[in-house]
């Protein structure tokens, strides 16, 4: 390092120019500088590899920005990689959620449906007029749609008689998530299970 007023070489650590006596400032350390190492680690952390190349480019001329920039490059990559794996898990853990809300109300249709059943078979072949005839005696309660977190099967329950029949759906569009359309899935005397009309 030399003295910008006298030209005097110095040591690296020297603060005062002992032929002029002039202090010095480390001219690395300078705004100018300031500016772009904040530059350059704000480059690395938004481009990690950017940010390791301008690391082994400055190591040894700019070892306080070439620090930097190998940090903001690592805490960038981390970062990145942890959006990556969340943008990949994410939908995969909502679309998971919504088949297993799916999967718990087919479940609540067959209990409908095994509840009609033996309504039926202990009333002649006749069908319960509504869901409510089924508690307590067939069922605890009538079960509520994990998606609606209600009740969605009372109000699209019908029966009929001649022939015996009844229909209950997941009335709204609750498991469309799932792939599955309105009123669906839905069982009925005849068929049993329907999970979707597609």
């Amino acid at each position: 390092m030399f003295c910008p007023n006298c030209g005097k070489q110095l040591s690296n650590n020297a603060q005062f120019c002992v032929g002029c006596g002039e202090p010095l400032q480390n001219r690395k350390n300078g705004p100018l500088e300031d500016k772009a190492g904040c530059f350059l680690s704000l480059l690395s952390f938004l481009v990690p590899l950017a940010g390791l190349i301008l690391y082994f480019v400055h190591r040894k001329d700019r070892p306080k920005t070439a620090s930097s920039c190998a940090k903001s490059a690592w805490i960038g990559f981390g970062l990145n990689l942890i959006l990556v794996t969340a943008a990949i898990l994410v939908p995969n853990f909502f679309r998971a959620r919504a088949q297993r809300q799916l999967r718990a109300c087919v479940s609540n249709l067959k209990n409908i449906g095994a509840a009609c059943e033996m309504y039926s078979t202990n009333n002649s072949g006749r069908y319960p007029s509504s869901l409510a005839k089924l508690t307590p005696g067939y069922l605890s309660s009538i079960p509520t749609c994990p998606s609606a977190s209600q009740d969605t099967y009372t109000s699209s329950y019908t029966a009929s008689m001649n022939p015996d029949a009844y229909t209950v759906y997941c009335s709204g569009t609750n498991h469309f998530a799932a792939g599955t359309n309105s009123g669906y899935p839905q069982f009925n005397a005849f068929e049993g299970l329907v999970e979707n009309n597609r």
